[in-house]
């Protein structure tokens, strides 16, 4: 049984004992489990298995139980800072990032993360300045950090400042010129401005340091398109394709190319491929 279920189950035994009239007392009753009754250890497991289930209301009720019992426990402290910041409390993310920041048991690792998360903080709140300041910082004493360039090209960005954010991935790609990351970042921009031909250099480049990535043939395909290149299009769509038979979106997106070629024969049959390569019907979207 996941630890999910079983937790639920015992708070809603709890819950019902707490409810239920007394009729008679035929024998001592054990109290019914509450959060104050488990040990951190397994308020930490259940939290990281509310995460994955997408249960964020749950995982922070678990961590700041955890927390409670143990205010001087980093990853949890972090890991509910980080779950914070994504449902947008940014406030009550700040209150714990402020604490870890002030802490002198972290490592380095721990400590930086802690410096990102604080980063994105201050540019959710709109204090894009301060955000930048800290970037600069960062970058300066950790120069292969690829997280900070993102992040700085993610404020600009977020600003309007697209030109800014080529400018800040490419410091990134000087520094750390084998970050797959940081070149499809890079080729994304290009797209947003419209800067076709670049950006099927750049994507290409991509190709080659990750030739597996199904998202650089989909953009690369988007690129094509947009030139006006369909045949170098589906040239690169059927490559990939024979030597990746399940890649459903790939093989979406060559279907909707022959179906606006009113090639409907070619495009069933693609999705019969794709329904024998992976045992069953595909969703066709």
């Amino acid at each position: 049984m996941r630890l999910i279920p079983l937790l639920m189950l015992m708070l809603l035994a709890g819950c019902a004992a707490k409810q239920m009239p007394v009729r008679e007392q035929s024998a001592p009753q054990q109290p019914a489990p509450t959060l104050d009754s488990l040990s951190p250890e397994y308020l930490y497991l259940a939290a990281q298995d509310a995460m994955q289930q997408g249960q964020h209301t749950l995982a922070i009720q678990l961590l700041e139980a955890l927390l409670e019992r143990d205010a001087q426990a980093v990853e949890p402290r972090m890991q509910l800072a980080e779950l914070l910041l994504r449902l947008g409390r940014v406030r009550d993310a700040e209150r714990h990032l402020l604490r870890l920041r002030a802490a002198n048991h972290l490592n380095e690792r721990q400590r930086r993360d802690v410096r990102l998360m604080y980063i994105r903080a201050l540019a959710a709140r709109g204090q894009w300045d301060a955000a930048l300041n800290e970037l600069v910082l960062l970058q300066q004493q950790v120069p292969e950090l690829e997280d900070a360039y993102a992040l700085e090209a993610r404020v600009h960005v977020a600003r309007g400042h697209l030109a800014l954010a080529l400018q800040a991935v490419d410091d990134g790609l000087r520094r750390i010129p084998a970050s797959v990351r940081l070149r499809m970042l890079k080729a994304r921009l290009l797209i947003e401005r419209k800067r076709w031909r670049d950006a099927a250099a750049e994507l290409d480049r991509v190709r080659r340091l990750a030739p597996d990535n199904e998202q650089v043939v989909l953009l690369q395909g988007r690129v094509a398109l947009a030139r006006k290149q369909p045949a170098r299009a589906e040239r690169m769509y059927r490559a990939y394709i024979a030597d990746h038979p399940q890649a459903e979106a790939v093989v979406q997106a060559l279907a909707r190319l022959l179906l606006g070629q009113g090639r409907t024969g070619e495009a069933i049959r693609l999705y019969e491929q794709l329904s024998s390569a992976r045992g069953g019907d595909p969703a066709v979207r």
